[in-house]
């Protein structure tokens, strides 16, 4: 897997390296690229072979607080919550101005509406659901348990159990069910 890694990332700067300007292509000076490791975070009291963590990481520890509703905190999460927060004005903004008919802001606007529609919801209760309560209720034996686990997971419905692959925890140049 390492080998893969290695020969994508060799491959992409490769592949960079020959699309970029060339001196006979353009006259104007080469942009200075940033690595992505945020220098600012390194806690360089902390020497790297001792705590690596600590040495990469120190300074944003000790310079962030985590928000009261967290358990966890990290600069993904952040930007996670940020942009939840910008696809739900998104949203929102769809939803109050609607758009022209068969747009996508109307289709999205119209969506997040009939979500929102709480009156709806608890007058219709479970009979949007019926008919598959009622598969659930028609199960005989246990042995058709699997199909229906397989019809819901079509419809994206959860079930007691997942399957997926991943790396192999044992063995990382395999993948395991």
């Amino acid at each position: 897997m390492a080998r893969i890694l290695v020969a994508a990332s060799c491959a992409a700067l490769t592949a960079l390296a020959a699309c970029g300007p060339t001196a006979e292509r353009s006259s104007a000076p080469a942009a200075t690229l940033r690595s992505g490791i945020e220098l600012e975070n390194l806690d360089r009291t902390v020497r790297p072979q001792d705590d690596f963590f600590r040495y990469v990481n120190g300074t944003w520890l000790k310079n962030t607080q985590i928000p009261a509703d967290k358990a966890l905190w990290a600069p993904y999460m952040k930007m996670r919550d940020d942009t939840d927060a910008q696809v739900r004005a998104i949203i929102e903004q769809a939803a109050q101005d609607r758009g022209p008919a068969g747009s996508e802001a109307q289709q999205v606007g119209d969506l997040y509406a009939s979500f929102m529609d709480e009156a709806r919801a608890e007058s219709l209760g479970a009979a949007p659901l019926a008919s598959e309560l009622t598969r659930i209720d028609l199960l005989a034996d246990r042995r058709e348990i699997p199909a229906l686990m397989a019809h819901f997971s079509r419809l994206g419905v959860d079930s007691p159990w997942d399957g997926g692959v991943l790396p192999d925890a044992k063995e990382s140049t395999r993948y395991i069910a």
